[in-house]
């Protein structure tokens, strides 16, 4: 079941992550669109390729040290995930806390990343995506 695999694959990156600190840029496509454009932060954008994505994250590394993330719930239809994530962490120079969760959607093709979209709720992302409804 590719929903299955799909959702697999993000988890088995979200924890390379969390044990790193960096992405995993192995399950990036090339030509992955990182659309980032609906976020409140000043790094909101459309972001090209892989050096895009290296980009962001060295972004969030200077506003947020190691964050964590939380998956709080997932829905998977064919090659369209979308996971709620909580982020926690303190700003590395502010000592600030940060406790947020936003929802990207991926777009999995043959075991790669083409597409990430962020979206501020569960239910804009789901609608966006063309994903079944489920309540907030």
């Amino acid at each position: 079941m590719p929903e299955e695999e799909n959702i697999q694959l993000l988890a088995r990156a979200l924890d390379h992550f969390e044990r790193t600190g960096k992405p995993d840029l192995s399950i990036i496509a090339d030509e992955v669109v990182f659309d980032l454009s609906r976020s409140p932060f000043p790094d909101a954008g459309v972001y090209h390729g892989i050096e895009g994505v290296r980009t962001w994250f060295q972004g969030l590394d200077d506003a947020f040290g190691k964050p964590h993330y939380e998956v709080e719930r997932v829905e998977a239809q064919g090659e369209v995930v979308a996971a709620q994530l909580r982020v926690s962490g303190r700003g590395p120079g502010s000592g600030i806390p940060v406790d947020y969760s936003f929802v990207p959607v991926f777009t999995i093709r043959d075991g790669k990343v083409v597409r990430i979209d962020r979206y501020d709720t569960w239910s804009e992302a789901l609608e966006a995506a063309g994903l079944a409804s489920n309540p907030e």
